[in-house]
């Protein structure tokens, strides 16, 4: 039975060994339905490459969930996994990075706790328990305008320009 299989596989290994050169012919001399195969095992390749390399990251998305009842705001997701809510405020996120050009009060609860949560991905984490606070610290962060005198409104996300030149410039003629 043993001689069977070693003439078996001398003879697989064989036509796999004529067939590659074969292959390699027809896709040279321009064969559509060679390419096509090609293409296809190359399409295969990146996709389990793609599906190697990014399942954690994947992983970890998949448990993310908008939570806007258990977390500080809208912005925020929360894990169902670790059960903790990520901070999605823009202000409050660039902040606690360090970014000049927002502000917010450092003296709440809610910025120390945020301030000892970062993740390795820079990411900010809270327990959905601490959302009170956290919101309080939200409350407090703006943006800066160009001047002291320009004003930030909340409800448009915006600086309202009052430097006159300026306004006549972007007014136009």
């Amino acid at each position: 039975m043993q001689g069977n299989t070693c003439k078996h596989w001398t003879r697989h290994t064989h036509t796999t060994h004529t067939q590659i050169p074969g292959f390699a012919r027809a896709l040279a001399a321009g064969s559509i339905k060679h390419l096509i195969v090609l293409s296809l095992l190359v399409l295969c390749a990146f996709s389990i490459l793609h599906w190697v390399v990014l399942k954690d990251t994947a992983g970890l998305n998949s448990n993310m969930v908008p939570a806007p009842a258990l977390c500080a705001s809208q912005d925020d997701m929360y894990d169902t996994a670790s059960r903790l809510c990520q901070v999605g405020n823009k202000y409050a996120f660039w902040y606690l990075r360090h970014k000049d050009w927002v502000q917010c009060a450092p003296n709440l609860p809610g910025f120390a706790l945020l301030q000892q949560s970062q993740d390795l991905n820079g990411n900010f984490w809270y327990n959905f328990k601490h959302s009170k606070k956290i919101r309080a610290f939200y409350d407090t962060c703006i943006p800066e305008c160009a001047t002291d005198e320009d004003t930030f409104h909340s409800s448009k996300d915006m600086c309202l320009v009052t430097d006159q030149v300026l306004l006549s410039f972007m007014a136009g003629p």
